[in-house]
């Protein structure tokens, strides 16, 4: 997570977690949690594909 200050600058960037072979779980809470903690305005989420292909698995997309 990336958390942004009221001027969209990056006030500080946190793992939020780390995943096994073929899934992680982050939960809204923790998301909003870590947020309010790093005082962030705003936050962006980001992730990674770990089979480096663009597209998510056809089991994520419902």
């Amino acid at each position: 997570m990336a958390a942004l200050d009221v001027y969209h600058g990056v006030h500080g960037v946190r793992m939020l977690a780390r995943g096994g072979v073929d899934a992680t779980v982050v939960h809204q809470t923790d998301m909003l949690r870590v947020a309010l903690e790093m005082a962030a305005t705003s936050f962006v989420l980001c992730h990674n594909h770990p089979s480096d292909g663009p597209s998510p698995p056809t089991r994520t997309c419902s």
